[in-house]
């Protein structure tokens, strides 16, 4: 008997998440794998570079894989242009956040630790708090 279909929601092309090394369009095996997360791990392997990065800062990591052509912004993930950095850096924290439809309602996932949320604003604000702040 075939499985159901998971129902997925990527806010980017691709997904990142540094916890099972992989970046690609496939967000349901995402999902899958942070449904077994127990511990958020404390440093992880940024799946572009290959570098180890404390988990805290992988977005701040991740937003430096970017290319500038005069006043563009490329993202070196997916290849989206921007003119504005904030927006590049908004769409680099997208990369890291999956949403699941469980039980009718929208579960969101941060792709670095695996912490889920209710709302995906929530989400954002997370990844913008607990993964890209410099100490």
């Amino acid at each position: 008997m075939a499985q159901p279909q998971v129902q997925v929601q990527k806010l980017t092309k691709v997904v990142v998440c540094p916890i099972i090394e992989y970046i690609g369009e496939d967000a349901v095996k995402v999902v899958e794998a942070l449904r077994n997360i127990t511990t958020p791990p404390d440093k992880v392997k940024c799946p572009k570079c290959g570098q180890e990065v404390e988990s805290k800062k992988f977005a701040l990591h991740l937003s430096k894989h970017c290319r500038f052509s005069g006043k563009n912004i490329t993202c070196d993930i997916c290849n989206e242009k921007f003119k504005d950095m904030g927006k590049f850096l908004r769409h680099i924290r997208e990369h890291l956040v999956v949403g699941v439809l469980r039980n009718g309602m929208w579960v969101w996932y941060c792709t670095v630790c695996g912490r889920e949320f209710t709302c995906k604003r929530s989400a954002l604000v997370h990844v913008l708090k607990k993964h890209e702040v410099e100490e």
